[in-house]
């Protein structure tokens, strides 16, 4: 949780939490390498559009 109150802003952490935030692309891997480095473990699915 931390985590989410340092990178995201409060209005956003429901979505965070339950699932239904979405990302493009360009800042996934940014995103999945800070949380590394800060420790989480992360599990994520990429879903393309077709």
């Amino acid at each position: 949780m931390f985590w989410l109150q340092t990178h995201f802003p409060a209005q956003d952490w429901d979505a965070l939490l339950s699932g239904q935030a979405a990302f493009g692309m360009d800042c996934i891997d940014d995103l999945i390498s800070d949380a590394r480095e800060a420790g989480l473990k992360v599990e994520w699915e990429a879903s393309v559009p077709s």
